[in-house]
């Protein structure tokens, strides 16, 4: 940053070595602890003003598209209608409940019910039962993966989840519990056992040893991403990306690029986050600059959409798409160019800190002067502390930064998510 840097504060090597230290306990318990995380009603988080909690009740489309539709909410015994566009979000995603996850090329996670029938592969084409979508028969162009054992580790299911969503080479790759990975052509898959065709002969794996399958990414095909389009959850899970979506009496049709058409009863649906629309998220803007004061050789990252240590963001128990992680002390700035009026986020401890760590958030504005105003301190925010909605205003601001700084114990376990951080013009 240039013109009155915005300080960021110093600590001792022997916090750092702290950190490392309790480190390897927090990580264990993470993934029961986000288990045993309260339910939360349905609540909507509009793209300026007070979050609220809300019933859906219909998607009126037209056949336009996520841009135009307009939702239909219960709110205090009363209806009220506005655009999709000017959520946030309704609700939150679901984690996916226990069994197969299948990903598909443009993102969507469908979870497989094998209660009924198990998941097989026939014809070029994946066919399995679902908990809230029936039956699928997708075709192998249109899958990325599929993950049959989740790591019990929170991050470390995050992590592999990235990496099945990554998927390079120019092969079907069967990756097993163990760790070892088989190269070839998947030519079988049923509840038994895999069947891979690799350097000419044929491989027969058990299929409870599998961990999970990515498919050649060579060979996938999907339509582009429509803009906007609409992320929508479920309740076991399964999230969609979906151009359209729209009621049909107690259904919902959901239009996505995978599979057409797909519908699913409206009492499923506990997420809807609108896309690339109305609202101006700071994770879909490259920074003007970044700086984080690193201890011994270590520093830390900032990420877009995850938390800095890459898992998907969450906090109070509660998935969020939208965000950015960072590391105590760090300072995110970005250049703004047109004007905007607030800066809203919810601002909180990741859950991966299991309760850990404390913070203190800033917001600094430079209204073209080079001079830097301090419009937002937050009290002391400390780890297990359910995420705090914040409201900055940003009348006059040609530039903003973002701070966060060490609270008590220097900066120990101080995983800080900006989440659902947006500019309101």
């Amino acid at each position: 940053m240039t013109n009155h840097q915005i300080p960021i504060s110093n600590k001792t090597v022997a916090a750092r070595l702290l950190e490392i230290g309790i480190w390897s306990l927090v990580i264990g318990f993470c993934a029961s602890a986000l288990a045993a995380g309260p339910a939360h009603p349905p609540v909507v988080v509009p793209r300026e003003g007070a979050a609220y909690p809300a019933a859906l009740l219909r998607i009126d489309a037209d056949g336009k598209d996520a841009a135009d539709a307009q939702v239909m909410l219960g709110v205090d015994g009363k209806s009220r209608t506005l655009p999709l566009s000017s959520l946030v979000r309704f609700g939150a995603p679901a984690e996916p409940a226990a069994g197969p996850l299948m990903l598909t090329a443009d993102g969507s996670w469908i979870v497989v019910d094998t209660t009924l029938e198990p998941l097989v592969l026939r014809s070029e084409q994946i066919a399995c039962d679902t908990r809230h979508l029936g039956r699928l028969e997708l075709p192998l162009d249109k899958l990325r993966a599929i993950l049959f054992h989740r790591p019990a580790g929170t991050l470390d299911a995050d992590l592999l989840l990235q990496e099945l969503t990554r998927g390079e080479g120019h092969n079907d790759q069967v990756l097993l519990d163990n760790g070892d990975r088989v190269l070839g052509s998947l030519t079988a898959l049923n509840s038994d056992k895999l069947l891979l065709q690799s350097n000419g002969r044929p491989i027969e794996i058990d299929a409870r040893n599998v961990a999970a399958v990515i498919f050649n990414p060579t060979l996938l095909h999907t339509a582009a991403a429509t803009a906007p389009h609409l992320m929508v959850g479920l309740a076991d899970g399964t999230r969609l990306d979906c151009a359209q979506a729209a009621t049909d009496g107690t259904k919902l049709k959901l239009s996505t690029r995978f599979d057409g058409e797909l519908k699913t009863s409206l009492s499923n649906i506990v997420w809807l986050q609108p896309l690339g629309g109305g609202v101006q998220y700071l994770s879909d803007l490259e920074p003007a600059g970044y700086r984080q004061s690193p201890y011994l050789d270590l520093k830390w990252p900032y990420l877009r959409d995850r938390n800095v240590l890459g898992g998907q963001l969450r906090a109070g128990g509660q998935a969020y798409l939208k965000g950015l992680g960072v590391h105590s002390p760090a300072a995110l700035s970005y250049t703004l160019k047109k004007p905007y009026r607030t800066l809203a986020a919810d601002v909180a401890l990741d859950d991966l800190t299991a309760g850990q760590g404390s913070v203190v958030y800033r917001v600094y504005v430079d209204t073209g002067d080079g001079k830097w105003q301090k419009r937002f301190d937050s009290d002391i925010i400390r780890g297990g502390q359910p995420p705090r909605p914040i409201t900055v205003d940003l009348t006059g601001a040609k530039r903003i930064s973002l701070l966060v700084d060490y609270a008590d114990r220097g900066d120990v376990l101080d995983h800080a998510d900006w989440l659902d951080a947006r500019l309101v013009p």
